[in-house]
């Protein structure tokens, strides 16, 4: 298994913080954005595709790791813009 990264680690904080709402895939985006928090390939997050594949990384990581609660909240917090789950 991959190591985590720091950008999962903010995501699994963001996902603590905002327990019981949701917070859109490209406002994430704009969340690792402004946090100075870059793609494996040195750009921003566009809240497209690096972005979800992160948000779905996190909840797999947290998964394995036996933190069931803190992967539910990442798979419940971030959302499509539709209102969909954004880690399937």
């Amino acid at each position: 298994m991959k190591r985590h990264t720091e950008n999962q680690e903010y995501v699994r904080g963001l996902a603590t913080l905002c327990r019981g709402g949701t917070m859109s895939v490209p406002r994430l985006a704009g969340c690792l954005n402004e946090a100075g928090l870059l793609t494996r390939a040195g750009a921003p997050y566009q809240g497209l595709r690096g972005t979800y594949t992160l948000v779905g990384s996190t909840w797999k990581w947290l998964h394995a790791q036996g933190l069931d609660d803190e992967a539910e909240n990442v798979a419940e917090v971030f959302v499509k813009p539709n209102g969909g789950h954004a880690w399937n």
